[in-house]
């Protein structure tokens, strides 16, 4: 029988708490930044407190909480404004990508046709990288003057 993916295992209701207690920890984390010194000690234990949750979360339906997940996590914490709202950027993140996937494999062809457009943006990067480098062979060789 084949692995059921994260998106078949969370239902609506489960997203809708999983961003609700996402939303609770962070605005929690932003209360405590208030507090100087400990406050910011303590948001960074609601931070590991938070990854622990949302681990155990995805687990209990199954599906992992993959490195994928933790990258968009790591990446919200860099961006300004983002960064508050990390752990509700993270969930709503995986909630737009489950729901993508959904729609994609209800699509006639779907799979296939995003297999495709993947293959091409691969192709894509390798000729840019050939022509970067053609360039720089180029710009290296001497020319007569």
């Amino acid at each position: 029988m084949p692995e059921e993916k994260e998106s078949d295992k969370a239902s609506t209701t489960q997203w809708i708490l999983m961003g609700s207690t996402a939303v609770f920890f962070d605005l929690l984390k932003l209360l405590l930044q208030f507090i100087p010194f400990i406050g910011q000690i303590m948001a960074i234990a609601v931070g590991w407190f938070a990854f622990a949750t949302f681990w155990l979360w995805f687990k209990m339906l199954g599906a992992k909480y993959s490195r994928k997940t933790m990258i968009i996590g790591f990446i919200s914490d860099f961006i300004p404004f983002l960064d508050v709202f990390s752990e509700t950027a993270t969930i709503l993140a995986l909630y737009l990508q489950s729901k993508v996937e959904k729609g994609i494999s209800k699509v006639p062809g779907g799979k296939m046709a995003l297999g495709a457009v993947v293959q091409k943006g691969e192709q894509a990067k390798a000729n840019q990288e050939r022509i970067k480098n053609e360039l720089a062979n180029l710009n290296k060789t001497p020319t007569k003057a």
